[in-house]
């Protein structure tokens, strides 16, 4: 496999981890699947392919969009109630 090879199979990868990510609900699943983006990213970056600073997945250290999280009721209040 060529440099021009990888570089592909790995835009492949990263393509296919985000289609992945979209289709589940489970945050164990997304979790890895964004732990995984960031190293193909880190990959392309060591070879030359700087397409972007930061991976692009929800949650991977900056992301276009922000992760899904559940809605939290009212704040709670701290310490005592007397």
């Amino acid at each position: 496999m060529n440099r021009t090879q990888m570089i592909a199979s790995l835009r492949r990868a990263r393509a296919l981890a985000r289609a992945v990510y979209d289709a589940t609900e489970l945050p164990q699943l997304q979790l890895i699947l964004r732990h995984a983006d960031q190293n193909l990213h880190w990959a392309l970056w060591n070879l030359g392919q700087i397409d972007e600073l930061r991976p692009d997945l929800p949650g991977s250290i900056v992301a276009d969009t922000p992760p899904r999280r559940k809605a939290k009721g009212p704040p709670r209040k701290r310490g005592r109630t007397s």
